[in-house]
């Protein structure tokens, strides 16, 4: 399995730079499987936000409506979407987000390589 170390934001967060993104992911994904690989994505919180060209579209969403169910996988960590529910609870023009829409739902199983939990400790004091 191959897979990402960061979020795809190295060319901005509108719908067209993750859709380049995507296309990129795309070919990592076919060189993976011709080689006898999976490619997936690991997520972060970021993914969860709003794009800036579209403040009812998650960036998360562009990942998985342009990505190649075939080529490309998902490992969901469920720690930073859950985190990400509450970090983007509220669109860019300061609407509510519906808080039944769980970035860590939106995810099916068909798609996902792995699920990482995590917890997060509060430091020593």
């Amino acid at each position: 399995m191959l897979g990402t170390p960061s979020i795809p934001d190295r060319y901005g967060n509108t719908v067209d730079t993750w859709k380049r993104a995507v296309a990129e992911f795309n070919a990592y994904g076919a060189a993976a499987r011709a080689r006898g690989m999976c490619f997936s994505h690991h997520n972060h919180a970021e993914e969860f936000a709003f794009a800036t060209d579209g403040p009812r579209v998650r960036l998360y969403d562009v990942l998985l409506a342009e990505t190649d169910s075939r080529l490309v996988y998902f490992g969901m960590d469920i720690f930073r979407a859950r985190a990400a529910q509450y970090r983007f609870s509220r669109r860019p023009d300061g609407t509510p987000e519906n808080p039944a829409a769980s970035p860590a739902g939106s995810l099916s199983t068909a798609r996902r390589s792995a699920r990482h939990l995590r917890s997060l400790r509060a430091p020593c004091g």
